[in-house]
């Protein structure tokens, strides 16, 4: 048969592991609800311990800290649920107050003749706190709708309901405050032990429940940002693409005469190929106008692919990078630009040399800020140079474009960077905010690194690593 003090001991043990549990589970993190609920329970045990052991401590020690241990823990329960619900938080220090009045009136009343009150008054005490935190309860439930809330407003109704009939009873039953054997009493605890154990599984079952809808709510998010993250770079993709067909507009001309010389050249050789079917028929001479014909079909067909790869469109595809390579064939591309221009290219290039990252969006870097380069030398009067450089320095690869342009005045130097910002009168103020970003995705950075009176010199650095697949 269990008797009354196992009922304080289920108390004790309840709230003891239900602290250890909180503190343990979420440990690290920043969670002063399940703190502070952890905090109260173990309080809470604190305060029945004492009132279990009365007749080993002093009455001081029994009715002040006792009593004091057990009813500050329900301002910090509502404290802890009022954190998780985000809604303002009362006056700590005022519930700490209204406890230890309440813990020294029950000594007071100890100590003089008045003290058969003692169960009366403290019954009416933990009943009007319990009352009170019912009425807390309903009001966050209200706001935040949690059905445990809800649950918790009635268990603190029907602890106050308990502690009313114990006080009524109290006179009749000659109840001492604790423990009392009597039966009226045993009864009205066990429902209070109830009451107790209910009230943690609910908080458990509101804190647990909480943090699995905040992981719904962060997976969610991070999808979300996966989706918006995919569409940046589409978007990106979609921009370097449109920037380049922009930037090398004047080049056309060029691609144009350089495919016109294959293609007359195949027209020729093929006239000769007829003229000596029609005459005399010579293998070995129609065999070399056929190697010819075939050389400069190949040559028109690189020209067009090369071409068509540029402005080629599609995801973005990380892969191997052969900068060494890139960096030569967007020089060939803006070549006629520059003879159109009148503008020496000076270029030393190192072997070699791989990142990761995207073809056509490391193109558009290329060809935007060798564009700038151009524009800003097509007006100047004088020699007209770009130099480009392409060199390893530890673990990174740079490119270096320079040129000897009247270069960007100094109050403009922060702003280059910054969308639709643009000195040009028919640009759109895209082409570097779109290479700084691109270079970012690719962990990169883009710098202007000077720029006088003297020319203008921006630089490319990429990191030579690769994910563990590809070096594995």
């Amino acid at each position: 048969m269990f008797s009354i003090e196992s009922l304080y001991l289920v108390m004790i043990l309840m709230n003891v592991i239900v602290g250890v549990l909180l503190l343990a589970y979420f440990k690290g993190k920043d969670d002063p609800s399940s703190r502070l609920w952890a905090y109260a329970s173990f309080s809470f045990s604190l305060g029945l311990g004492v009132i279990l052991a009365g007749q080993w401590v002093t009455p001081f020690v029994r009715y002040v800290i006792g009593n004091f241990a057990t009813i500050f823990p329900y301002f910090l329960y509502l404290r802890s649920v009022k954190h998780l619900a985000k809604i303002k938080l009362g006056r700590l220090w005022l519930g700490a107050f209204i406890s230890l009045s309440f813990s020294l009136i029950v000594w007071i009343l100890v100590n003089t003749s008045n003290a058969w009150l003692v169960p009366v008054y403290a019954s009416l005490g933990f009943a009007v706190v319990c009352f009170w935190s019912a009425r807390e309860y309903f009001l966050i439930f209200r706001k935040f709708h949690n059905q445990y809330i809800r649950f918790l407003s009635y268990l603190m109704l029907i602890g106050g309901g308990s502690w009313v009939i114990r006080a009524v009873l109290s006179k009749s039953f000659s109840f001492q405050f604790a423990p009392d054997a009597v039966p009226a009493n045993w009864l009205i605890l066990v429902v209070i032990t109830v009451v107790v154990l209910l009230r943690q599984i609910a908080y458990l079952l509101i804190r647990f429940g909480s943090a699995e809808k905040e992981t719904e709510i962060i997976l969610a998010l991070n999808d979300q940002l996966t989706h918006t993250i995919d569409q940046k770079n589409a978007l990106i993709k979609t921009l370097s693409t449109s920037v380049k067909a922009n930037q090398v507009g004047g080049a056309v001309a060029g691609i144009v005469h350089e495919l016109s010389q294959p293609l007359g050249a195949i027209g020729l050789n093929t006239q000769l190929l007829l003229k000596s079917i029609n005459t005399t028929p010579d293998p070995t001479s129609q065999t070399v106008i056929l190697n010819h014909i075939l050389q400069d079909n190949r040559r028109a067909a690189n020209i067009i692919s090369r071409l068509r790869n540029f402005y080629q469109k599609g995801p973005v595809d990380y892969g191997r990078v052969d900068i060494s390579a890139l960096v030569p064939r967007v020089l060939d591309l803006v070549a006629p630009m520059c003879i159109q221009n009148d503008i020496q290219m000076e270029t030393r290039i190192e072997s070699n040399l791989m990142v990761w990252g995207d073809v056509g969006e490391l193109e558009m870097v290329v060809v935007n800020v060798l564009s700038n380069a151009i524009n800003a030398l097509s007006t100047q009067t004088g020699s007209r140079v770009i130099r480009t450089t392409l060199r390893q320095s530890g673990d990174q690869v740079i490119v270096d474009i320079q040129d000897n342009g009247p270069g960007i005045p100094e109050d403009r130097h922060t702003d280059i960077f910054n969308l639709f910002h643009t000195s040009k009168s028919q640009g759109l103020g895209v082409g570097l905010w779109l290479s700084r970003a691109i270079m970012e995705n690719h962990t990169g950075q883009i710098n202007l690194v000077t720029s006088t009176e003297c020319g203008t010199l921006f630089s490319l650095q990429l990191p030579q690593q690769f994910p563990l697949a590809e070096l594995s």
